[in-house]
């Protein structure tokens, strides 16, 4: 290029992601403020790239031969702006420009370099070598999925031959994952199919199919599900009565993620796991059956107008089939040595507090009288996912303090991720103050409804921002916390010199207050 990206397009601080086009014409890029506050997506013309074999420095072939002068400019395609939180942000486009972690269809168009000559001037126009940056022009954009829940994962996949985005998402309850399929063709465009099933018991049917009936097609709104006293161990009423139920009560949901996909062969790796189960992988093929028009049940979305009528006598919609284990599900209770004694499996709470979850894994209640010490468990970063964070070295942890007569708590508080902008913002500039504030509440919520857990022996642990987190505790709740254990803590912002430290408290020289 004629000079370095972030001088060539200056105002920049992050590369976030870049690729090609599909016709080779141009280097898309995603550049992110260094605030994190404003993202554009920018196409940079191949023609404007030199030669690393160039013996005249680009910038000072800038200067004397007038780059704009023979340079065709760089399309601005999109710009997501957020002045009061930060902006989360991938390629296709999913955006929290909703509130919640969403899907877009956008198209935009510009004239030709040769129409545009004279009439572009530079974005800094004394500097020579910056770039030209035309903003281009919207046709459309359509939202293709909407909710109060959001778009997951770090990776959607698109099947340009049948005009669908596949992805992950949080809908049925916010500590799942599932795995959907959405149309982006003009006549079914935002219709939503869930491709994976809610209980184990579905997974292993007799004809290897993935899903049950009632799971192919989705309503316009999530199902409700019903969750009965005997679900869990006690039936205090603080338990969570939107978590979903399988028809055993021995079985938790699953949750879902996408190993590896390839959509032109058909063929995925899945790798599923519940509170009771430790992780499975499974190979599956992605297969089109005709569906009749008269059955078609479409989600609400402001992109979907389609009249049903429309759409023909029938259509083609995708299903995953399972095709072979790699890796089976097992009990968590085959995960502990013989001599460590059993520990139920977690159950989920929420709280009150903007629709808070919370996972407590107690000893089975044969082993050890109640009420038994509360341990916290902070995680390690602000963008946690619980269910699938279980199953690391945390399992092990939990059920060895378990042995000893602990009640562990994971608590998915306010601030953290996959729950709206809104919810994770309530940190900004309030690091380990607000989910403190959650945490405690909590366990007194728990200690009141259930009797379960003795709040004169309460401990907390973490590591890295649980560290934080755990010394915090200490410094401002030491009448409700006995001991505190922290491990690689952070213990000044200023020397954490990270984008992650930045996105939350903005720069040291502007805000030095959120630094002490």
């Amino acid at each position: 290029m004629p000079r370095p990206l972030f001088n060539y397009i200056p105002g920049f601080e992050y590369l976030v992601r870049a690729g090609w086009t599909p016709d080779g014409t141009y280097v898309w890029c995603q550049l992110i403020t260094r605030t994190q506050n404003r993202l554009e997506l920018i196409l940079i013309p191949v023609a404007n790239f030199q030669s690393t074999n160039s013996t005249v420095p680009s910038d000072l072939c800038a200067n004397e031969t007038g780059t704009h002068d023979r340079q065709s400019p760089c399309i601005r395609l999109v710009v997501e702006e957020d002045v009061e939180f930060w902006v989360k942000i991938t390629f296709v486009w999913a955006s929290h420009r909703s509130g919640f972690s969403h899907l877009y269809l956008m198209q935009r168009s510009w004239a030709s370099w040769s129409d545009l000559i004279g009439s572009v001037t530079p974005v800094d126009a004394p500097n020579a070598g910056t770039a030209l940056i035309l903003d281009a022009e919207e046709l459309f954009t359509a939202q293709l999925t909407s909710g109060s829940w959001e778009v997951t994962g770090e990776q959607i996949w698109l099947d340009e031959t049948h005009q669908l985005v596949y992805f992950e998402a949080n809908r049925e309850h916010p500590l799942l994952r599932n795995i959907y399929a959405v149309s982006y063709a003009c006549s079914t465009r935002g219709r939503l199919i869930r491709l994976t099933p809610t209980c184990p018991s579905v997974v292993s049917t007799a004809e290897n199919e993935i899903q049950s009936g009632e799971d192919s097609l989705l309503s316009a709104s999530p199902p409700v599900f019903r969750a009965g006293q005997s679900y869990f161990t006690t039936g205090a009423s603080c338990f969570d009565p939107t978590f979903p139920l399988c028809p055993s009560l021995n079985d938790y949901p699953l949750s879902y993620e996408v190993s590896a996909l390839d959509v032109e062969s058909g063929w995925a790796v899945l790798t599923s796991s519940s509170l009771s189960r430790l992780p499975g992988t499974q190979v599956v093929r992605i297969v089109f059956q005709s569906v009749s028009s008269s059955s078609d049940i479409s989600i609400s979305s402001p992109a979907s107008t389609t009249n049903p009528d429309l759409l023909g006598p029938t259509r083609m919609e995708p299903s995953f089939r399972h095709v072979a284990w790699l890796r089976q599900h097992v009990s968590h209770h085959s995960a502990a040595s013989q001599f460590i004694r059993p520990c139920d499996p977690p159950k989920v709470v929420r709280y009150n507090i903007d629709e808070a979850e919370f996972e407590m894994i107690d000893p089975s209640q044969s082993n050890h009288p109640q009420p038994n010490p509360p341990l916290s468990s902070p995680t390690a970063s602000r963008h946690h996912y619980p269910q699938t964070f279980l199953y690391g070295l945390f399992l092990m942890h939990a059920m060895l303090y378990c042995h000893f007569g602990y009640a562990v708590f994971l608590c998915d508080c306010r601030g953290s991720a996959n729950r709206g902008i809104l919810f994770a913002g309530h940190i900004k500039d309030r690091l380990g103050q607000v989910e403190l504030n959650d945490h405690v509440a909590f366990l007194k919520h728990v200690a009141n409804s259930t009797g379960l857990i003795d709040m004169s022996r309460v401990a907390i642990t973490g590591y890295s921002y649980g560290g934080y987190m755990s010394l915090m505790a200490a410094m401002h709740y030491s009448h409700i916390y006995r001991a505190v254990v922290a491990c690689s803590p952070v213990v000044d912002w200023i020397y954490y010199d990270t984008a992650y430290t930045e996105r939350y408290l903005g720069l040291p020289r502007e805000n030095p207050t959120a630094y002490w």
